[in-house]
């Protein structure tokens, strides 16, 4: 059953890349007849899924694709090399900052480093720069910011973390008082 499920999602990488399909709501479709298969009821295999985190994932995916759309990415990315003038060094740092930032108070990891990589090459192209640099420092923002409490991605470390009898802040730094 792991290669069948190994091969569903392969499928679904390859229709969402080539046929320009939902690879999302191909998964979910997959997954039914998995579930199926398995003697596994429809029921059963949607409670796994996790309704609120597809809410944030959905609404965060849905307003960067409009500021996309609409142009307000490109008039970000042009206003900010405006305001930068001669101190274009800075650039980079304020990517990532702004990364770190955005990611930590609430989209995630995941969401943020998909506009972020937008921004980022929009932002490359307008001052003639290599686009990976930008794009890198912008998923290592996104990354660093998603470990936040109030990140989606953080939230869901955290919920793990407490299944492990983990919990509280102290659990992740290196105790020096033991002797």
């Amino acid at each position: 059953m792991a290669l069948l499920s190994l091969l569903f999602l392969l499928i679904a990488i390859f229709l969402g890349f080539f046929r320009h399909m939902n690879t999302g709501l191909l998964a979910i479709g997959f997954s039914l007849v998995l579930g199926r298969l398995n003697g596994i009821p429809d029921k059963e295999v949607i409670n796994g899924f996790n309704y609120s985190l597809f809410m944030i994932l959905l609404g965060v995916t849905y307003l960067f694709s409009l500021a996309q759309l609409n142009g307000s990415l490109e008039l970000l990315a042009k206003k900010v090399v405006a305001l930068a003038g001669k101190h274009t060094f800075m650039i980079p740092i304020v990517i990532y900052v702004f990364s770190v930032v955005l990611s930590a108070l609430g989209p995630g990891t995941v969401p943020t480093m998909a506009i972020m990589m937008v921004f980022s090459m929009a932002l490359a192209a307008e001052m003639g720069i290599n686009p990976a640099m930008l794009s890198a420092l912008s998923v290592l923002g996104a990354s660093g910011g998603g470990v936040s409490p109030l990140a989606a991605t953080g939230i869901i470390g955290i919920n793990l973390c407490a299944g492990f009898g983990l919990t509280g802040i102290d659990v992740c730094r290196l105790r020096t008082d033991r002797h």
